[in-house]
């Protein structure tokens, strides 16, 4: 699977480099039993910890110079394509994830715990770090709320919400906690590459700040894991400039309040129970 600057958009973003290897997943997938090679082309490189992890769970052999190929016979090469696709099989995401969480360490995987009225709906709010933008304001209000709301048709079924920020977290523990929510909230961000790996049927909502949204972004890798999509955007005021640069609109603090999230709340369960 050969990756270069005419088909990638940088390997040193964990969600583009996401949309390198993926699509390289399900090329591995269609072809069983061949060896696994990712070759780099243009001087391109994985260093973060995510993609090595990521590599390592696809059981991929990465090499930089197509001198490091030999082998008798002709090989498979593919150049994956540039656009939005993540993965092409409907069933690709959840190998991979089964992949990422077979070889995590003991402890990461945190079993379902249910009862005789059946298992919580489990809520995650995954935050960013106030210091790096688009960190959720009013986080703590959102949580109360949710666990205010009753759900209509399963009056009885208790409802967990837990926060996380995942600076410093391992592909596994990334992988784990998306594994394990049916909902989860999150503002735009390199975070939410990791709803690659969420349940089938688990809703996300994505959090855009004002005058920035890509909708059609995470929302085809939530789609491509079974997953159910949905987004806000709240429009600036009218006294707002809506022509700033892109960076400092990426770069602000979301404020959107539990009254937001709330709104949407019916909507998205209603459509969870559907999808299940």
């Amino acid at each position: 699977c050969t990756i270069g600057r005419h088909n990638s958009y940088g390997l040193n973003h964990i969600a583009h480099l996401a949309q390198s290897l993926f699509p390289c997943w399900s090329l591995f997938l269609q072809n069983m039993g061949r060896e696994r090679v990712v070759l780099l082309l243009d001087g391109l490189s994985v260093s973060d910890a995510w993609g090595i992890a990521l590599l390592e769970a696809m059981g991929a052999r990465l090499v930089t110079a197509p001198t490091d190929l030999c082998g008798p016979g002709h090989g498979l090469v593919a150049f994956p394509g540039n656009g939005k696709m993540w993965f092409d099989g409907a069933d690709d995401a959840n190998l991979l994830r089964d992949e990422v969480l077979r070889r995590a360490p003991n402890g990461t995987v945190v079993a379902e715990e249910c009862d005789e009225q059946g298992c919580p709906l489990r809520v995650g709010i995954l935050d960013r770090a106030p210091g790096v933008g688009r960190h959720l304001y009013y986080v703590e209000a959102m949580r109360a709320a949710i666990l205010q709301r009753p759900r209509e048709q399963r009056a009885a079924q208790l409802t967990t919400v837990d926060m996380a920020v995942f600076d410093g977290w391992s592909l596994a523990q990334q992988a784990a906690w998306a594994a394990r929510h049916d909902v989860i909230i999150s503002p735009h961000g390199n975070q939410l590459t990791n709803v690659a790996f969420a349940r089938r049927c688990a809703v996300v909502l994505e959090l855009f700040p004002p005058n920035y949204i890509v909708p059609d972004f995470f929302t085809s890798l939530a789609l491509d894991a079974g997953a159910v999509s949905f987004y806000l955007h709240v429009l600036p005021s009218q006294n707002e400039s809506t022509r700033r640069g892109r960076a400092r609109e990426r770069s602000k603090q979301l404020y959107y309040t539990a009254e937001h999230i709330m709104r949407v709340w019916d909507d998205m369960l209603a459509a969870r129970d559907k999808c299940l």
